[in-house]
């Protein structure tokens, strides 16, 4: 008999009818609910990659115990992600227990499905099932989990996957419609095919010059290259009439007057610049809080643009494709135009420095975030001359040195700090 891990953020009188029915199906279910006030999120810290490998800094003195879910995941067959879709994506207290998966990465490099990943720390369950809860299933979210749920199988080195849109009225009697829906998910793993493609985001028209311009810095760090983009539009901006609002995701965590601020400048008209970076295959849970929230309070009542800049260390941009639907699915839910988006790889180079400080290897980011400040001042979408400066952005060297050439850095940083990379902390310690 197969075993499964259920990870969820459902109730929990949906969690004991997924259960069932999963269980009415021959798996051994294991299930772990996720408390939203009991799982601290991930501070991008990168702490578990290389100082503390495998051992996050939220698990010193157990402070929230998430260590004792990350150790049951790889003594399992399946993984089995299910929670609510909102903006095409994973609700945010789901999110949170993703992001927190870091751990199970090692900080080494490797290449795969021809594309740059971490190696695995341990060996992880084989099949992946993704499913998705809404009120009624919508097909174009139905599409982006499918897409989602692919690129979480190609990030955490499992085998098989597959995805499936469920209506919250079917999670009231394991029996019936919902047992077929899932022996019918459940065969996709037997025989998985090809995620949707990607679509094609069509840019709305310009707008008229925005007189008020919000930059919002959207890193869970206090200092980083979220944070130096942001600062750098904001200079380029000096020249323009229009009045700027500066961010960051902290600055909505702790002061609630500026999260207000933010709101009523976005109902009032103003523009929106965000930048962040990608944590497993989204943007940050934090951030996904935040607009779930503000696309329920505006409720399409913005009449601005919104522009981003979404960035990783991977430097293929599909590995990013994803949190840029998303920011879609924001700017339609809020009446925001969609005026596009700039995607960034291998910026940890810049690792939150300012990036005149940066040399050339900013060069060419500068030089979009230039032209992105003149687009976003002038109520125009990103323009071809920004994307065409954004996508010579790139590494100094071919993509397939990068795992050769960060794995001997971090050899040399592991072996002055005195750490083993390699290191598996909770089969250590026989847990």
């Amino acid at each position: 008999m197969k075993s499964a891990l259920l990870l969820t953020s459902l109730k929990e009188s949906q969690v004991g009818a997924l259960r069932a029915a999963l269980e009415g199906l021959g798996l051994r279910v294991e299930c772990a609910q996720l408390d939203p006030e009991g799982v601290s999120p991930c501070l991008g810290c990168g702490h578990c990659g290389l100082q503390t490998p495998g051992v996050c800094v939220h698990s010193k003195g157990s402070r929230d115990g998430f260590d004792a879910l990350l150790r049951r995941i790889p003594h399992h067959d399946m993984l089995v992600l299910s929670g609510a879709i909102v903006l095409g994506t994973w609700e945010a207290d789901l999110k949170r227990g993703i992001d927190r998966f870091m751990p199970l990465i090692r900080g080494k490099y490797t290449r795969r499905q021809g594309e740059t990943h971490h190696q695995m720390r341990y060996s992880q369950p084989s099949r992946l099932l993704c499913l998705g809860v809404q009120p009624e299933p919508c097909d174009q979210d139905a599409q982006r989990l499918a897409r989602l749920a692919a690129r979480h199988a190609v990030n955490w080195a499992m085998q098989a996957h597959a995805s499936l849109m469920l209506p919250a009225s079917a999670l009231q009697d394991q029996a019936g419609p919902l047992s077929e829906l899932l022996e019918t998910a459940l065969a996709q793993l037997e025989q998985p095919k090809a995620p949707p493609p990607w679509p094609q985001l069509k840019l709305a028209e310009p707008i008229p010059p925005p007189q008020r311009l919000v930059l919002l810095a959207a890193s869970t760090r206090r200092r980083s290259t979220s944070s130096a983009m942001v600062e750098y539009v904001d200079g380029a901006l000096q020249a323009a009439p229009a009045a700027r609002l500066r961010l960051s995701l902290r600055d909505l965590q702790d002061d609630q007057a500026k999260g207000e601020s933010l709101l009523q400048a976005l109902r009032e008209g103003a523009s929106l610049f965000l930048a962040f970076p990608i944590y497993l295959d989204g943007p940050p849970a934090q951030l996904l809080a935040w607009m779930h929230e503000a696309s329920t309070q505006l409720q399409g009542s913005c009449s601005g643009a919104l522009s981003i800049a979404v960035h990783s260390g991977y430097p293929e941009s599909v590995q990013r494709m994803h949190a840029t639907e998303v920011c879609h699915a924001f700017a339609t839910q809020t009446g925001l135009r969609w005026h596009g988006a700039l995607s960034f790889g291998g910026t940890p180079l810049i690792d939150g420095r300012r990036l005149e400080a940066c040399g050339g290897a900013a060069k060419h980011l500068r030089r979009a975030l230039s032209l992105a400040a003149e687009d976003l001042a002038a109520g125009q979408p990103l323009g071809e001359a920004t994307q065409a400066a954004a996508r010579k952005h790139r590494l100094p060297f071919p993509k397939a040195l990068l795992p050769l050439l960060m794995n001997l850095m971090l050899w040399r940083k592991a072996r002055k700090l005195g750490v083993d990379l390699n290191a598996q902390p909770f089969l250590d310690r026989g847990q």
